[in-house]
């Protein structure tokens, strides 16, 4: 009897839903259920029956698609598939409870309406989360921006949300994804070049973000990378400035760190090859990577990547580096 009250929910939302493709449409309701039911068999049991139809009917209500109240479409579907009105309180105290925008950070009292909540803040994140954001944003006449802007109002918030260590181990993934979205949403959109070829098989640079040149500081555009291993690890960091002028010959183009457990594998040389790759996009042809002087392992680095020993220059007392107590560097010059 309960599974057949189930299938009567997942058709009751398709007829539901029919002319509400986008968003909030009943394919976002079926991943909402079926992600509940993964959590649920991760967790403490919970009653599948009352689950289920939370998950499947969790929109059926929504204010911004029906001008219902008092759960009028869900409290139809299950007084027609004559559910008790016990079975009926619990489902749609789950189904009230589960809205971001009516319940922000507050947890739903039982464990159904927790697991319902997390399955739908799950589908707001990822992939699918990034798509149903622009659906909706075209939906109602938002412009790139404004959508981008919906991920750090809310998407990016969602992960500290979550009530179930099963959701929060499944939204790691996610939330990364929509970091890595928008680092190349921003550098695409603002002159900068895609990163995704910056591999070599042993190590990667992910790029996690971008800065716009400002001249009165006489800053270059740049990249910033994270060094990463194929399995996700991450053993250093890096980022790559775009251009001339006079504070690249003392500071670089190019800095690296490679942390402690990952030293000694040529790291940093790796990484400084591959971004050699990403400099030759923008035409450049020769850059300067420079270390302090005495700095042995980070010469050696240079010498690794290919660069050729210029000088040893002093730090004008206006670089940001005279500040920081040093005084002179190695410049290293390289054709790329």
């Amino acid at each position: 009897m309960n599974d057949q009250i189930i299938e009567n929910a997942a058709a009751f939302v398709a007829e539901l839903f029919a002319d509400k493709a986008g968003s909030h449409g009943a394919d976002h309701t079926m991943r909402v259920y079926r992600t509940a039911l993964t959590i649920a068999a991760q967790e403490p049991p919970c009653d599948l029956f009352i689950l289920s139809l939370a998950a499947l009917l969790h929109d059926a209500d929504d204010h911004k698609l029906f001008k219902t109240e008092h759960n009028a479409n869900a409290r139809r579907f299950l007084e027609k598939n004559r559910v008790d009105e016990a079975a009926q309180q619990q489902i749609l105290q789950a189904v009230n409870s589960v809205s971001f925008s009516r319940n922000g950070g507050k947890a739903p009292a039982t464990a159904e309406g927790r697991i319902v909540q997390d399955a739908d803040r799950l589908d707001a994140i990822g992939a699918v989360g990034a798509a149903r954001t622009f659906a909706y944003g075209g939906e109602h006449g938002r412009d790139l921006a404004d959508s981008v802007g919906h991920f750090h109002e809310k998407l990016l918030r969602l992960k500290d949300t979550l009530n179930t260590p099963a959701a929060r181990r499944m939204a790691g993934e996610r939330h990364a994804f929509l970091e890595t979205f928008l680092a190349h949403y921003s550098a695409e959109t603002e002159g900068f070049y895609p990163t995704a070829d910056l591999t070599d098989g042993e190590i990667c640079l992910k790029l996690t973000g971008t800065c716009q040149a400002d001249p009165a500081r006489r800053w270059l555009p740049a990249y910033y990378f994270d060094i990463c291993l194929p399995d996700g690890r991450k053993a250093g960091s890096c980022d790559l400035r775009i251009g001339h002028n006079e504070k690249t010959y003392i500071g670089g183009n190019i800095g690296y760190a490679v942390e402690e457990p990952f030293r000694g594998r040529r790291f940093a040389a790796k990484a400084c090859v591959l971004l050699f790759r990403q400099a030759r996009k923008h035409g450049m042809d020769h850059l300067f990577i420079t270390c302090e002087a005495g700095n042995a392992a980070s010469a050696r680095t240079c010498e690794l990547a290919g660069g050729e020993y210029m000088e040893t220059a002093d730090i004008p007392a206006d670089n940001e580096m005279y500040a920081e107590g040093k005084r002179q560097v190695m410049i290293f010059r390289f054709k790329i």
